[in-house]
């Protein structure tokens, strides 16, 4: 069971990793704050996810 969650919690990191790279290339408004919202989600997410294995 600790692998499942061990494995979520990579797969969560790399979304955030995505997500923070494209906020760091991207200048259509629009979308960075699209992205931004996004990267809170995941961010809080991964948050959850590590309280829970913990």
């Amino acid at each position: 069971m600790l692998l499942f969650f061990e494995r979520k919690i990579r797969e969560t990191k790399r979304t955030l990793a995505a997500c923070d790279e494209a906020l760091n290339n991207l200048s259509d408004e629009e979308l960075l704050q699209k992205l931004e919202k996004n990267f809170s989600h995941y961010s809080a997410k991964l948050k959850r996810q590590k309280i829970r294995i913990e």
